[in-house]
């Protein structure tokens, strides 16, 4: 409870810790500390030597350079992009007017206007012992609260070394709502309250009302962006594995017509008395690994199963299969492609890592009237971490993390599907659900 002349040093601090909530994961400049310290001393001369007019312009102008200083003190000491400095500023300056909104209107309706008597004009006003203690319990818990709260919420919303642009137009109107509502709406509403409480009272919380949907924009903003961003990825990945698809099909195809031509051949050699028939046993079998062919119903899926079934017999892993490809004649070949891809390489990609007895991977596709579903079971080992209902991954590589399960899930959405993930100890299951629609059910083009 001080003077506007001792507030004025308050709300830097109050200001900087909440911008220190958002900027902890811009990256820092070389000899950040120093350029640190240099930053407050220039920032609190600044507080210091700043004279006091009690009026709404002059405050405002006030609260405006303070921050503005803030914003260059962070370009000083942080090496990113303005854009990110100048979104972590404007919701750090907003959090900090959300906690003193709150203060304010708790302690107004105890001490009948204590609190901005105090801070903007009338510093002379008797507060007693009792109630002061009061006030400073209810400062503390509204500012720890607020700023706890922002950096569970919030500062976990922004990845590390992080892109916070949000484009210039949808920047511009939060800067100018944020200098709106937090600087100028406050002062004229401070400035001009008069003896009515309870209309003092309702503009403090339409006050707070807009800040909070100042937060609410700007967050929402960034979640849409970052959707955006994995939905880019996503569809890349699907083209990436359209190319991958279609150079399979046509390898395959190749390898298929070249051994049955090798075996026409070999049968022909067998009759010749000179040859060495262990070479040509040998070759046979060699042969018939590339004929290794699984027979669903579904061209597609046969591919996709002929190459995991491959790569699993020179890795000891065995897929057990028991699947009618016919049932997904709703879904294009690419799709096919990337789920069942996806599917068996996250199953195989486990039990890779257990003992050979337990790399089995288990795959069921049945239908059941207009209703298909997919299993894919396997055992794991350790424990696994859901974020958001998708597995966290293990790889070491993390660029695209979750993305392989995220593109499922964005396949099964397609078909009118839902994937469900069921982990019990140390089994893994994997369960799509398509409902196939009645104009598709006849086999037609979907």
């Amino acid at each position: 409870m001080v003077g506007l002349d001792i507030y004025k040093f308050q709300f830097m601090i109050e200001l900087l810790i909440a911008e220190g909530l958002f900027v902890v994961k811009l990256r820092r400049r070389r000899y950040f500390w120093a350029r640190l310290v240099a930053s407050l001393i220039v920032m609190f001369a600044a507080v210091a030597l700043f004279p006091l007019r009690y009026n709404a312009f002059f405050s405002s102008l006030m609260f405006l350079t303070f921050f503005v200083l803030s914003i260059a003190a962070i370009g000083f000491c942080f090496h990113d992009t303005f854009w990110n400095i100048i979104f972590c500023s404007l919701a750090a300056y907003t959090v900090q007017h959300i906690a003193y909104l709150l203060y304010n209107i708790l302690v107004n309706l105890i001490t009948e206007n204590i609190g901005n008597n105090i801070y903007y004009g009338n510093s002379d006003a008797p507060i007693d012992g009792p109630t002061m203690a009061i006030c400073w319990i209810i400062y503390f818990a509204c500012y720890i609260m607020v700023y706890v709260e922002t950096y569970f919420l919030l500062t976990a919303m922004i990845p590390k070394n992080p892109d916070l642009q949000l484009g210039k137009s949808s920047l511009i109107v939060v800067c100018l709502l944020v200098v709106v509502a937090d600087i100028v709406f406050n002062m004229v509403t401070v400035y001009n309250a008069d003896a009515d409480q309870t209309s003092f009272f309702l503009e403090q919380i339409y006050n707070l009302i807009i800040c909070l949907l100042i937060l609410w924009i700007q967050f929402q903003k960034l979640r849409q962006k970052a959707i955006m961003s994995d939905y880019d990825v996503i569809h890349k990945i699907l083209d990436q594995e359209r190319e991958q698809f279609k150079h399979l099909k046509e390898n395959m195809n190749y390898i298929n017509v070249k051994c049955h031509d090798l075996k026409h051949q070999l049968r022909a050699a067998y009759r010749d008395e000179t040859v060495d028939l262990e070479k040509l046993k040998r070759a046979e079998q060699a042969i018939a690994i590339y004929q290794t062919v699984a027979r669903t119903g579904n061209e597609t899926l046969d591919i996709v199963l002929t190459d995991k079934l491959l790569y699993c017999g020179r890795n000891n892993v065995t897929i057990t299969c028991i699947a009618d490809g016919k049932s997904l004649s709703f879904m294009s070949e690419e799709d096919i492609y990337s789920l069942f891809g996806n599917a068996l390489d996250n199953a195989v990609l486990a039990v890779e890592q257990l003992p050979e007895p337990y790399r089995e991977v288990k795959l069921t596709v049945k239908s059941l009237g207009d209703v298909v579903s997919v299993r894919v079971e396997n055992k794991f080992k350790g424990k696994l971490k859901f974020e958001d209902g998708l597995p966290v991954t293990t790889k070491g590589d993390k660029k695209y993390h979750g993305y392989g399960i995220m593109s499922m899930r964005m396949i099964a959405a397609k078909y009118n599907g839902k994937i469900n993930i069921d982990v019990n100890e140390d089994n893994f299951v994997l369960n799509i659900v398509f409902v196939e629609p009645e104009e598709n059910s006849d086999g037609g083009d979907k």
